[in-house]
């Protein structure tokens, strides 16, 4: 009868927050670096391909430490690489940055541990039931998420092809 207000904000509701805040700064930084950098920088040295394949295989290896990664997982993550990278090449960083962010909260919130088991310390897993059988990786290490990327990169390319890259 009023001594409880709904609005009134809770500590879960605060942390929550601050973890959606977290995987979208995590995201934007490496962005930051693998598309604003190398894939940017990388392009006026190297051409926008080259730079491409060299700023995607580099966020896939960013991953793969202290982890060992199952070759589905270095292929998903180097297509998320891709992926990212065309966002970045038709809207630029804000648009890397708003896939990449909105596909780590996603898998947060679906109850995988982000970028596998070396950041579990800092964005715990929610306690949440899992679509897919529990891989270190969750969805980069399922072969549906290959099938699913390979269809996201080769819509986009053929969407880009009249621009070219």
């Amino acid at each position: 009868m009023g001594a409880v207000s709904p609005s009134a904000p809770t500590r879960a509701r605060h942390r929550f927050g601050a973890t959606i805040a977290l995987l979208v700064l995590l995201s934007a930084v490496e962005e930051v670096v693998f598309r604003g950098g190398v894939l940017g920088w990388g392009g006026q040295v190297l051409g926008t391909p080259a730079a491409l394949a060299v700023s995607s295989i580099g966020f896939a290896a960013s991953h793969a430490f202290p982890t060992r990664l199952s070759l589905t997982t270095w292929v998903n993550l180097t297509l998320y690489g891709l992926f990212f990278g065309l966002a970045y090449l038709v809207g630029g960083l804000p648009a890397s940055v708003a896939l990449h962010g909105s596909w780590n909260v996603w898998e947060w919130g679906l109850g995988f541990t982000v970028s596998g088991p070396t950041t579990s310390h800092l964005l715990p897993t929610p306690p949440v039931r899992r679509p897919l059988r529990q891989t270190p990786y969750g969805p980069e290490g399922h072969w549906a998420a290959t099938v699913t990327c390979l269809l996201a990169v080769g819509t986009t390319l053929v969407v880009l092809r009249p621009g070219g890259l």
